[in-house]
């Protein structure tokens, strides 16, 4: 016989990895959503939406779209457009890709992406991670979230979310959510489990 028999399986590791509370929402908790939209920024042929808000306990979740429509664009330009609202050409820290971040009124600030602890050390402030997501379409427009985690919960104040996508031709700006709606909404988020 060519093969021998291959060792027990040692069910020990099946447990699988779980990322920490502060790199993702928990996967056990049915979120509430506070009902906010707002049109972040629009070009002749690209868009970046909030289209609302899941609340945790332990954080928020804001849904972004970044859409696209083709409109008058001939081939090459509709194939560099769609590749920018994707991003993958633009690698991770690309400073034209759409970059997210919060200012607090006590002066604290976070960006996406400009700190990455290690996932076995907590931040010592707040966190905000890109979670990505993800898109599809036709021949004339395409669509993509790029959802964000922000933990621990905000603060029960005015927060500012700060946001630009140059490959789409959207400057930098900004917008104020209301922490105090937020806050209120945790308690209507579900544990499934406990």
């Amino acid at each position: 016989m060519f093969f021998a028999p291959l060792p027990d399986h040692d069910d020990s590791h099946d447990r699988g990895y779980t990322a920490p509370e502060w790199m993702q929402p928990p996967a056990h908790v049915l979120p509430a959503v506070a009902p906010i939209t707002r049109l972040l920024g629009r070009t002749p042929h690209a868009a970046l939406t909030l289209r609302g808000v899941e609340v945790f306990p332990n954080g928020v979740k804001l849904m972004l779209r970044g859409v696209v429509l083709r409109g008058d664009l001939d081939r090459r330009a509709w194939r560099s457009l769609s590749d920018d609202v994707m991003g993958h050409h633009l690698g991770p820290g690309a400073n034209d890709a759409l970059r997210l971040g919060f200012s607090f009124p006590d002066g604290t600030r976070v960006e996406a992406g400009a700190t990455w602890p290690m996932p076995d050390q907590a931040p010592t402030g707040p966190h905000l991670t890109m979670l990505g997501g993800g898109g599809g379409g036709g021949g004339d427009h395409y669509e993509i979230g790029n959802d964000a985690w922000l933990w621990p919960a905000p603060p029960a104040a005015p927060l500012t979310l700060h946001y630009r996508w140059t490959s789409l031709g959207i400057p930098e700006q900004s917008i104020e959510l209301d922490g105090a709606a937020l806050i209120a909404r945790r308690g209507d988020a579900v544990a499934l489990w406990d």
